[in-house]
């Protein structure tokens, strides 16, 4: 996936969750490269922490590339590997393309480490607070004489399948013409656990069919993953902090009450989000009756008299 300014993917999730956590603090790159970023202020802002290995375990965020248009090393993250007292980041994996003088990035306590916060983003929104939310599946590909394929696994037990739709191009990846199909229906395996049959109409084979359902979001890990739309950001956000506030506390063993009353704070105002701007679901496609196209049937025809 492609990193993008304005959709929301998981480093602006993490950028707004660490702020409301208010453990992240930004700054101005001088320089830097493809495994460092040099921050020359940061010796003086630091004061007597500068020292070796201060900002190690550390995270690091790039928050904005100085050119602009979202250039890459923008949204990239990583935890802090290497931290000297001339003001120099390292990181341990490459962020692909150079960090510039004038880059703005943000680094983040360790109290919250990188990827124990990404479980914790997964954990969010997976979690009852989100609930279900439409997730396309493009995995069945019509087979020439057939009308019956196997569910994806994902759809075996606890998801509502919402929409079934038939690519109308395969030579174009950005514009596939899905269009919906009418009269789909699935039969149920009758064995628990196991995956039942959707009936389509049939099609000639080589195209993709795109199934909509309501499952648990998609699993996030990448920088560029993206978050569903379906999803409003402020909910996102609320739900990742109180989740990740819960995880802190948890670490700590629940004894510092300012923490504890920051926690309870979080859930209260994840309850404001969900009522504010809630996940609002798409309507399930309605289905036609067995007399649909059947033009010997008139529906509207009058009751005969006794």
């Amino acid at each position: 996936m492609a990193y993008s300014a304005s959709a929301f993917q998981l480093t602006h999730l993490l950028q707004r969750m660490y702020r409301r956590l208010k453990v992240a603090r930004l700054s101005q790159a001088t320089g830097g490269s493809i495994t460092t970023i040099v921050d020359t202020k940061l010796v003086d802002y630091l004061g007597d922490s500068n020292e070796d290995d201060y900002l190690n375990n550390w995270t690091a965020i790039i928050v904005r590339d100085a050119g602009g248009a979202g250039a890459d090393p923008e949204g990239k993250f990583d935890r802090i590997s290497d931290y000297d007292d001339a003001g120099t980041i390292t990181v341990p994996s490459t962020l692909t393309t150079a960090v510039a003088a004038g880059d703005t990035y943000m680094y983040i306590s360790p109290d919250f480490p990188l990827y124990d916060m990404i479980e914790v983003v997964n954990d969010a929104l997976q979690s009852e607070h989100i609930g279900n939310v439409p997730v396309p599946d493009t995995s069945l590909t019509t087979v020439d004489n057939q009308t019956e394929y196997t569910l994806p696994s994902a759809l075996i037990t606890d998801n509502a399948l919402l929409d079934v739709e038939f690519q109308g191009i395969t030579t174009d990846a950005n514009n596939n013409r899905y269009s919906p199909i009418p009269g789909w229906r699935i039969v149920p395996s009758g064995t628990g656990g196991t995956a039942g049959t959707l009936v389509v109409p049939q099609f000639a084979s080589g195209y993709k069919l795109r199934l909509t359902y309501l499952g648990l979001h998609p699993r996030v890990n990448a920088y560029s993953d993206y978050i569903s739309e379906y999803i409003p950001r402020p909910l996102a956000v609320a739900a990742c902090v109180a989740h990740a506030l819960e995880w802190y506390n948890t670490q700590r063993g629940g004894s510092d009450k300012y923490w504890l009353q920051r926690e309870d704070r979080a859930w209260n105002q994840l309850d404001l989000a969900k009522r504010m701007t809630p996940v609002v679901l798409p309507p399930r496609r309605m289905q036609g009756f067995p007399h649909w196209g059947n033009t010997t049937t008139d529906e509207f025809a009058p009751i005969p008299l006794p």
